[in-house]
């Protein structure tokens, strides 16, 4: 019986990045939930969903850090990783989560979910 499809929490708040990042998983075989763009509408999703495999996530959402939905992800187990164009120092409270940054290509994309579903991720 074939595995479904891994499932990958969006959170990015720029109309065609999101898009961009929604079709590139799609082709890349995952399912995409969302794109999300708010801090409110995510933390529904990561409180109430068991379905959510990882998350990529935009550092600032609308004006607003990510901060309290990466604890949110962190305590439900969920690993997450950063698509921002933010600089390390704005990361630093989250070391050892993954980060592409934009403009970020297909590959990118790709290396940065296989690390998040990779068994023994270090967070």
């Amino acid at each position: 019986m074939a595995q479904a499809p891994r499932r990958i929490l969006v959170v990015e708040d720029e109309f065609l990045v999101a898009l961009d990042l929604q079709e590139q998983l799609s082709r890349l075989g995952y399912v995409c939930v969302g794109p999300v763009t708010t801090i409110a509408d995510a933390m529904a999703i990561a409180t109430t969903r068991d379905s959510i495999d990882a998350a990529i996530l935009n550092v600032v959402v609308n004006g607003e850090r990510v901060d309290a939905l990466c604890d949110v992800l962190e305590a439900r187990g969920i690993r997450f990783g950063f698509a921002s164009g933010v600089g390390p120092s704005e990361l630093a409270g989250w070391p050892g989560h993954p980060c592409i940054q934009k403009p970020y290509s297909v590959d990118d994309v790709e290396r940065l979910v296989e690390r998040l579903l990779r068994r023994g991720f270090a967070q």
